[in-house]
């Protein structure tokens, strides 16, 4: 009788949840995987793996109308802001392939258990109080690119 009482607790349990908050060692990860990507060409992996694939392509495709190309060098990580339980901002600054620099925020947010960069082209400036943002099942969709002027 005791294996059967035992059968049916394992049954009754499940996988651990995971965790329902985003640390800022976590966003710096996906920030370092977000330049290896970029590094190696792979935009398509890029907006694939770390986003809102939809936001991502149209970030990307902004950013490569508007003419910014990041340096091969990784930004610098000025400020690292807890926003919420589930939310971290990493401020940036770096630099594109023509010497310009840039500033701007590396937000990552979990959404349904999966961890997300709301804007994974890293190199196009936007701030999260500048982006409209809305939660919806599953994403975070957002707007109001901040595209810098040209120098």
């Amino acid at each position: 009788m005791s294996a059967l009482v035992a059968a049916w607790i394992s049954f009754g349990t499940s996988a651990p949840e995971p965790p329902a908050s985003a640390s800022p060692e976590e966003a710096e990860a996906m920030l370092n995987e977000a330049v290896r990507l970029v590094q190696t060409g792979n935009f398509g992996g890029l907006c694939e793996a770390l986003g809102p694939k939809s936001n991502c392509e149209v970030h990307l495709q902004e950013a490569r109308v508007a003419g910014l190309v990041p340096s091969k060098t990784r930004p610098e990580v000025v400020e690292t802001i807890q926003v919420g339980v589930n939310e971290v901002s990493l401020r940036l600054q770096g630099n594109y392939a023509d010497g310009r620099t840039y500033e701007t925020e590396f937000h990552v947010v979990r959404i349904g258990g999966r961890l997300q960069a709301t804007n994974p082209i890293y190199w196009l400036p936007i701030e999260r109080a500048q982006a409209d943002c809305k939660h919806e099942p599953e994403h975070l969709v957002c707007s109001k690119i901040a595209i810098p002027p040209s120098q």
